[in-house]
């Protein structure tokens, strides 16, 4: 199931009053961000952690669509502790 979800963020136990939107969510475990720029950088991929981290999935993946290969120049994972609980099998 592929769906999409908002993302309540949080500050020392806080409620902040703003809503993070995540592009998509896949089979509740995996978080992707689309993206169309020259090239990901470092906010690209805080904000995919801060996503997972705040609705507690395992992995993000960061698409580019902005390049020549997608498979080799696009595409960034990122995970958390979630995903190093996950059992192996």
């Amino acid at each position: 199931m592929v769906f999409n979800r908002f993302a309540q963020p949080f500050y020392r136990g806080i409620q902040l009053n703003s809503v993070s939107i995540v592009d998509l969510i896949i089979d509740n475990l995996i978080v992707v961000e689309l993206k169309s720029v020259k090239m990901i950088n470092e906010v690209h991929k805080a904000q995919a952690l801060n996503y997972i981290n705040l609705l507690d999935l395992p992995k993000a993946l960061i698409l580019n669509f902005n390049c020549a290969n997608l498979a080799s120049q696009g595409r960034v994972t990122r995970v958390n502790a979630v995903y190093a609980s996950l059992p192996s099998e």
